[in-house]
């Protein structure tokens, strides 16, 4: 089936989003964070885009970036490959990391771009994983409290809304809902304790010890989960977690 043409835009302005193949983890710790970090400011640089918002949230992560003289599809080539290859040389694994292609919509207008900014930065307290944007490290939210940034170029975003409110402007009641609705679910429980369930319950304490089960104790680690009903797991949240232990 042939791929949808992506809608360009004259703003140049796309909020893009990019996941792990099967909903793994693509960010087992701070070193990958660190390390996909490092490589937008190195493919800044070398592409001529601005960053104006990211989230990094385990198994996926937003950006919102406007273009310079390289497309989009060029910029996000070189960003994935370059991961990719780090990401499967640090855990000794083979094969694609990222589901399919990125995904990505137009930003068209000021309102959007603000309502897209809010979306990102409240992704993980529409996860469950924060009460608060302000708690949560892995995202440019700080960067705008800040209101300056080596990797983050805020000036854009607070030349139009000033610091105080966009705080208000984030803290308003909204039904923003762009590209992954899935992330607008609360859990009732969050993705870090669904994952030390799994740990608990198949012994082990990383996405390679789940890995080495191997068919069929992990199916059987599946099932087990789903019986837990104590916990409070959906079978889409047990799906999810497990997917990210798993290469």
């Amino acid at each position: 089936m042939p791929r949808k043409a992506r809608v360009l835009c004259d703003s140049r302005t796309y909020h893009v989003m990019i996941r792990g193949i099967n909903r793994q983890s693509i960010f087992e710790d701070e070193e990958d964070k660190s390390t996909f970090l490092s490589l937008l400011v190195r493919y800044k640089q070398k592409c001529h885009f601005k960053l104006l918002g990211y989230c990094m949230m385990g198994n996926h992560a937003h950006l919102l970036i406007k273009l310079g003289d390289f497309e989009l599809q060029s910029v996000f080539r070189r960003i994935n490959t370059a991961y990719a290859y780090y990401f499967n040389l640090k855990y000794d694994r083979t094969g694609h990391l990222f589901q399919d292609r990125y995904k990505s919509e137009p930003v068209t207008s000021d309102k959007q771009l603000h309502q897209v900014l809010r979306y990102i930065h409240l992704n993980p307290v529409k996860a469950g994983i924060c009460s608060n944007p302000e708690k949560f490290k892995d995202s440019s939210y700080q960067d705008y409290l800040k209101g300056k940034s080596s990797l983050v170029n805020t000036h854009m975003i607070l030349s139009i809304m000033s610091k105080t409110r966009l705080k208000q402007f984030t803290a308003e009641q909204n039904q923003d809902c762009f590209m992954d609705n899935e992330s607008r679910r609360i859990f009732r429980v969050t993705d870090k304790k669904a994952k030390e369930i799994i740990w608990m319950t198949f012994g082990g304490n990383s996405a390679a010890d789940f890995q080495r089960l191997g068919n069929p104790w992990n199916y059987l680690v599946l099932m087990k989960l789903r019986k837990k009903r104590t916990v409070n797991q959906s079978n889409k949240q047990i799906n999810r977690n497990v997917a990210t232990y798993g290469h």
